[in-house]
């Protein structure tokens, strides 16, 4: 463990507890802000703990989601796509405009990571850690980006 950046980390933190206590009065941005601190402070660790970072950032990723069967989803196409006629199509997978497709998303893949043997953190649902003998590696999840802290 290498503790050469414990004040670049602790710097970072107050600075975060400072600006989120004054951002929290801006409700449209609240959701934002967590994102941004969420993935500051895994850089602060990965810093703290000499960590490698990657990011990844998930294409498509709501398009592997399938509706659940109670949620019924139709959308039109445009006329001239189908003859001149208004046709309505049923959506079988979330798409990016459909209001719930990112808890969707969240709801697919947690059951994925647990059978790799991953755990999430008490303290935040999008924090998920994985230990075997000396081989650490922390996912942070945002929306459809994954944040993947390793040794």
């Amino acid at each position: 463990m290498k503790l050469t950046n414990t004040k670049f980390v602790c710097l970072v933190v107050v600075t975060l507890k400072q600006s989120t206590a004054y951002l929290q009065t801006q409700k449209a941005l609240t959701v934002l802000i967590f994102g941004m601190i969420h993935f500051i402070l895994l850089f602060a660790i990965s810093v703290l703990y000499d960590l490698d970072l990657a990011s990844v950032d998930v294409t498509a990723c709501f398009l592997n989601v399938p509706l659940p069967p109670h949620r019924k989803v139709f959308v039109t196409f445009p006329t001239f796509l189908t003859g001149g006629l208004k046709k309505y199509f049923q959506m079988l997978v979330a798409c990016y405009g459909l209001m719930d497709a990112a808890r969707l998303w969240y709801e697919c893949l947690i059951p994925k990571l647990f059978e790799l043997g991953f755990i999430r953190s008490k303290f935040d649902p999008c924090l998920f850690v994985w230990l075997k003998q000396n081989n650490l590696l922390i996912i942070g999840l945002t929306t459809d980006d994954l944040l993947l802290l390793f040794s």
